[in-house]
Order: structure tokens, then C-alpha cells, then sequence
């Protein structure tokens, strides 16, 4: 089942709408986060870099994202790009 924020978030994503997604991520922080970081893995190219570019626009504002919440991000990341991760870190080198 698809939830309605889901469908919000891919219009956003498409039209590249980083006003729009400010004002979604001020309001469902860690829905956006996690959906953005799950389309890192993404096989689409074009979908990838949109959610690089977005997790970038997020993350810059800090009234969105902590500092806490932006290292611990950038912790996770750096754990997948280890082998010891057992991760496939598709997108993460770019984010």
C-alpha cells in the first residue's frame, strides 16, 4: 500500500521542487530522510541524482536536520562504503 506522502514526495522529486520539499521535510523529517537515502539505491540514474541533490538541500538546512542528525547520517554512509558494511553503497559515494 502506497501512503499519500510517498506520492507528494515523488511529484516533489520529479519536478525538482526544493521549496516544496523544505516545507515536507520541515513537517515528516524522518520519512523524507528515509526515503530520499532509499532512493540513493535507486537504478535509475536520473532518480539517484535527484535524491542526491535533495538530500543535499535538506541536510543544508539546519532547522530541518540537526548537526547530530546530519553526522550521524554522514556515519551511516561511511559505514556502508566499508566492506566490512557488507553493503552495496549504490549512490552513497554521491550523497
Amino acid at each position: 500500500m502506497k501512503h499519500p506522502w510517498r506520492d507528494e514526495i515523488e511529484a516533489i522529486l520529479t519536478r525538482e521542487d526544493h521549496v516544496a520539499l523544505l516545507l515536507l521535510a520541515q513537517k515528516e523529517t524522518p520519512r523524507v530522510l528515509r526515503y530520499l537515502c532509499g532512493r540513493l539505491y535507486s537504478d535509475s540514474e536520473e532518480e539517484k541524482w535527484r535524491a542526491v541533490r535533495a538530500l543535499g538541500f535538506v541536510i543544508a538546512d539546519g532547522q530541518i536536520v540537526s548537526r547530530q542528525q546530519a553526522t550521524e547520517l554522514l556515519r551511516r554512509f561511511l559505514w556502508a562504503l566499508n566492506d566490512e558494511s557488507g553493503t552495496v553503497p549504490y549512490g552513497i559515494p554521491e550523497a
